[in-house]
């Protein structure tokens, strides 16, 4: 029997263990119906982007999240482009400018067609605009920490001049801010804030795979944005160490400030840091039960915010 969630326990731990490749295999997906409305569209498609998080939480096992994940992109490819634009699944996935510009008209001509959607267009633009930017942000900073943990693994001479090089794109999350004040006006506030937490957790996923020194790079954002804990005071030189204790303070800073805060005195540095994962964790979800209400019961973000939510209880109640 498959237990949802109990992959998310050591993706979202930032234990750091390197995460590994599954190998996508092929797939026969019957054609979608074309009455796919605009929002129902934008969500599909930030589906494919969430990858293997989404199939984790649906209680996928590793090689059946490697699959959905594949066909979910190949949905919206052939929803947008025709059953017959096979190239466009790179292009989507890479967030490609032509195929995003395409994408994004489509999205535009079912909001004219439909009465729900057509009053909400501008939000409904908006918020691909947003997700798109944020989840490209966050491809860029995957890559990023693929390359730092390649390096690391061969022992390469380069490594330092990889990982200086790498800090522009593990920080960077302007998209993430924009995404935020998506949350906070028009018509999807509570699409938009729901996609928010699901880019703060990739982000998580991004952090848990790099050396320490590294991981208040891709989650100081985020955390300032969801949480409001200001970001921990980084060496000047970029591959210079934390001090000692830096990280694991500024973790459970984060999980006070999540309002789940660590509870009584004498306990080992593990501990301590299993309890405030176990905060932030409970944070997210808490922040997610929120923006439950609101949500456009045609799209699949309802079911998946949920599972979502079931998920990281379960990885708190692990992780304490």
């Amino acid at each position: 029997m498959k237990t949802i969630g109990a992959g998310l326990v050591l993706a979202l731990a930032l234990a750091g263990c390197a995460s590994q490749t599954t190998t996508l295999t092929s797939a026969t997906i019957p054609p979608k119906p074309v009455e796919i409305g605009a929002n129902e569209l934008l969500i599909d498609t930030a589906s494919c982007w969430f990858g293997g998080m989404w199939g984790d939480v649906e209680g996928d096992t590793p090689v059946e999240r490697a699959v959905s994940s594949k066909e979910r992109c190949e949905s919206v490819v052939r929803t947008v482009f025709g059953p017959r634009a096979s190239d466009r699944f790179v292009q989507l996935r890479a967030h490609e400018p032509t195929t995003m510009a395409e994408l994004r008209a489509t999205i535009e001509r079912l909001a004219d067609r439909s009465a729900v959607d057509a009053p909400r267009k501008e939000s409904l633009l908006r918020l691909f605009d947003a997700i798109d930017r944020a989840d490209y942000e966050t491809l860029h900073a995957r890559r990023a920490a693929h390359r730092i943990v390649r390096d690391a693994a061969r022992d390469d001479a380069k490594l330092v001049e990889t990982e200086t090089a790498a800090i522009p794109a593990l920080e960077s999350a302007v998209a993430f801010g924009v995404l935020e004040r998506a949350s906070r006006t028009g018509d999807l506030q509570k699409e938009a804030r729901t996609l928010l937490l699901l880019v703060g957790l990739d982000r998580m996923q991004i952090a848990e795979q790099l050396p320490v020194r590294y991981k208040p790079y891709v989650v100081a954002k985020p955390f300032e944005v969801l949480f409001g804990v200001p970001a921990p005071v980084m060496p000047l030189e970029p591959t210079a160490l934390l001090p000692s204790g830096e990280w694991l303070m500024y973790l459970e800073q984060t999980a006070a400030a999540a309002h789940h805060p660590i509870q009584g005195d004498g306990k080992t540095s593990i501990a301590r840091h299993e309890e405030a994962i176990a905060g932030i964790l409970r944070g997210f979800a808490d922040q997610l039960r929120d923006a439950q209400a609101g949500l456009d019961e045609d799209t699949p973000l309802p079911r998946l915010s949920v599972l979502m939510i079931r998920a990281l209880e379960q990885s708190q109640d692990r992780a304490l």
